[in-house]
């Protein structure tokens, strides 16, 4: 197994300087509008071109395939008022998975109806989906990740890791692993071992994959955003790093969600219910919103949980069910 680290620290600080900077000078934006879209308090959300998923603590998931104003299907989980743990959805197959603990449900997004049931060894804090549709990537509570087969069921893979898994991703090529023990794990399908592990300084709470391949992002709670260069798996490089800590209120920020605009440019949403628009080349913010808790209408306290784009437009899911909508990216 390689460890890889950055080594360049004047580099490293000349990168964060002008990112900083940059943010800096950056003029912050508010909402265009906002929908309240549910009254149930939301565990977790999933936005997409095609699909808009919410998972609650008590409700079970919601889904809106063809507009805002009304849901298209509702499903129940097997066990009364147990919280949404994760969801995923694939174009591909169009295919949703929705976990409840150990509990998984595959289901059709063109019919509503439920195609599979499954029950995991623990309960799943994470789910990705292969570009094709035919492996899905189950982040576990008891130091697991699992493969599934989506096309004739089954685990096929089982990635042994020191603590519980809390984030996942697919690609084409490899998976990424976020676990609570402050490390990200890169693997290859059929592979006991990954084929290099990063540290963080806190739980890795989020990865992913930029749509050309050629970056994979790891996130760590309140610590940093890691961009990593994929060109060569056996010699990944850290090429930049935003740091959590030193922008953060005493109460901590952390990046929540993540959504690419197109192959340079990504959306980040963090805990403090921000949002930047930012060049993953230039290294630098484009744009920022604001979506204040001041803003949710009176109904409370509320988490950013999800951000992503439906029907054409951006939006940010917050857990008290206010759904807001940025307006468009600045493209440049």
């Amino acid at each position: 197994m390689k460890r890889f680290f950055f080594t360049s620290t004047l580099w490293r600080i000349g990168l964060l300087a002008a990112a900083c900077s940059a943010s800096a000078c950056t003029k912050t934006l508010k909402p265009v509008g906002h929908i309240d879209i549910s009254q149930n308090t939301i565990s977790v959300g999933l936005i997409t071109p095609d699909i808009l998923l919410l998972g609650s603590l008590t409700q079970g998931t919601t889904a809106h395939t063809h507009n805002l104003e009304q849901p298209s299907y509702l499903w129940r989980t097997a066990t009364p008022n147990s919280p949404i743990t994760a969801l995923a959805y694939t174009p591909a197959k169009h295919q949703a998975l929705t976990a409840s603990g150990n509990n998984l449900i595959i289901w059709d997004t063109r019919t509503g109806q439920s195609l599979h049931y499954l029950s995991a060894p623990a309960t799943i804090n994470a789910i990705a989906i292969n570009p094709a549709g035919t492996r899905a990537l189950l982040g576990l509570d008891n130091h697991q990740a699992q493969v599934l087969n989506l096309e004739v069921g089954g685990i096929v893979q089982t990635l042994t890791h020191s603590s519980p898994v809390l984030s996942v991703a697919f690609n084409k090529q490899f998976m990424l692993t976020g676990e609570e023990a402050n490390k990200a794990h890169l693997w290859q399908l059929g592979h006991k071992v990954p084929i290099a592990t990063h540290i963080h300084n806190d739980g890795v709470t989020k990865v992913g994959f930029s749509p050309d391949g050629r970056y994979a992002i790891t996130a760590s709670r309140y610590d940093e955003t890691q961009l990593l260069a994929l060109k060569n798996p056996k010699k990944i490089t850290l090429v930049h790093s935003i740091p959590l800590r030193a922008m953060a209120l005493k109460a901590g920020k952390r990046l929540v969600d993540f959504y690419f605009i197109n192959h340079t440019q990504v959306l980040w949403a963090y805990s403090d219910h921000t949002v930047e628009q930012y060049d993953i080349q230039q290294y630098r913010t484009l744009a920022t919103w604001s979506t204040a808790k001041k803003q949710s209408l009176g109904k409370g306290n509320s988490a950013v949980v999800a951000l992503g784009q439906f029907q054409k437009k951006w939006w940010v899911l917050h857990s008290n069910g206010t759904l807001f909508e940025l307006g468009k990216p600045q493209l440049h």
